[in-house]
């Protein structure tokens, strides 16, 4: 909801930017509540990745309008996402991914109705377009995309998955360029350079893949 939120409160230049921060939060929340250690390769991965995607997104934010409050929603996002996946991964000890999912349904459910209802917001899309919209944010990005990103947690590292959450903006910039034929600057390849180069650089670090015994502890998915 931050999210959402920062994007009618500043650019979305900005609000991009601050996001791919958020791999630096989940490291900082892990050394804090969890008294993990990362090494100097997964650091320097993770760098190089950030600085990729702040390339990307360079060129737009020299152009973009920033508002106070919206940047403040989007870095406290930032942080909040930073946690999520050090949360998933600390559930996975006890419990699969389908009641990860589960929960987290339920739980988003019962913190965005109130907002909604609070706001007088429309319920309930009124169009055929409006609920495919909804059916595929439920589809795609719920059901399938947490629960790859909770299946993933088994083997990899928080810190390394919230790192890959980093392909988005090239994922994004390429269906820009193939869907509505934008153009893709010298700068963004290099971006998207960078960012590939440093998830590969973190995925080589010992930081990345979990022991063998705390794959094979965990339970089944």
């Amino acid at each position: 909801m931050l999210w959402a939120w920062s994007l009618t409160q500043t650019s979305i230049a900005n609000s991009a930017i601050i996001h791919s921060l958020t791999p630096i939060f989940t490291a900082l929340w892990g050394w804090l509540f969890l008294r993990r250690q990362i090494d100097r390769k997964f650091i320097l991965g993770m760098a190089i990745a950030v600085g990729g995607t702040l390339v990307i997104g360079f060129d737009d934010l020299s152009h973009s309008q920033s508002g106070f409050q919206g940047d403040l929603a989007a870095l406290l996002s930032a942080s909040l996402l930073g946690g999520y996946p050090l949360i998933i991964e600390q559930l996975k000890t006890r419990i699969s991914s389908n009641e990860i999912i589960k929960g987290c349904s339920i739980v988003g459910m019962l913190v965005a109705l109130p907002v909604v209802l609070l706001n007088s917001e429309q319920l309930f899309p009124h169009t055929v377009q409006g609920w495919f919209a909804v059916i595929s944010l439920a589809v795609i990005c719920q059901i399938i995309g947490l629960g790859l990103e909770a299946i993933s947690l088994k083997r990899f590292s928080a810190e390394f998955i919230s790192t890959c959450h980093l392909v988005t903006p090239i994922l994004g910039s390429i269906a820009a360029w193939v869907i509505f034929e934008e153009v893709l600057t010298a700068d963004n390849w290099i971006g998207f350079t960078c960012v590939l180069i440093g998830i590969y650089v973190t995925l080589q670090s010992h930081s990345a893949v979990k022991p063998q015994d705390t794959i094979n502890s965990l339970p089944l998915d």
